[in-house]
């Protein structure tokens, strides 16, 4: 995060209140569950208070952090970044109300969940560690191909759905990779048939 938050730290209510109803929901079902663009609006003066809480909120998890170390505190910091960037990124999106800025925030999300999710692969060695790196990479390449199909086209439905399907299979591949012979052959060709490869 930048330098500036501390400055800004002194504009921020110390007790925290709860957020807006309706981005609370959107929070809740999750960006697949709600058309941001439809959804309820905030307000400047909302998004400004949100954007204020989240930074607070951030703030305050990374205060937490320091008490770990290693890998624990990469964990730590990358779930803070998240959290942060998934308010304030349906907050912007919310306010906004159009496709483009929720496309936007779909993006920001699943790069913070991939980096998230990329830290606490690091936890792992050998086989579960290459599972949970390919399975961090296929939900992201879900996560962008659904982005896409909402901000496109129906034609841009049908190759999300490849790219899930390829996304997909790579991470179940990576588990039979831990098997060998005919049960790797096996377990391969249930990949495939459940992908549709």
């Amino acid at each position: 995060m930048k330098n500036h938050h501390t400055a800004r730290r002194l504009h921020v209510p110390h007790a925290l209140h709860a957020l807006p109803a309706q981005l609370l929901m959107c929070l809740g079902l999750g960006l697949g569950g709600v058309h941001l663009a439809q959804a309820s609006q905030l307000s400047q003066g909302q998004l400004k208070d949100v954007q204020a809480q989240a930074e607070a909120r951030h703030d305050q998890a990374m205060e937490g952090c320091k008490a770990l170390s290693g890998n624990a505190a990469d964990i730590c910091k990358a779930e803070a970044d998240w959290k942060e960037t998934r308010t304030v990124a349906t907050a912007k999106a919310m306010h906004e109300g159009t496709a483009e800025a929720a496309f936007d925030a779909r993006k920001a999300i699943a790069k913070a969940e991939l980096k998230m999710a990329g830290e606490k692969c690091d936890d792992l060695n050998g086989n579960p560690a290459d599972v949970c790196r390919k399975q961090a990479e296929a939900n992201y390449t879900v996560a962008m191909a659904d982005a896409k199909a909402r901000l496109k086209s129906k034609e841009a439905m049908a190759e999300a759905a490849e790219q899930k399907a390829d996304a997909n299979y790579e991470a179940m591949k990576a588990q039979c990779d831990a098997l060998s012979g005919d049960a790797k052959d096996a377990c391969i060709g249930r990949a495939k048939h459940m992908t549709g490869q």
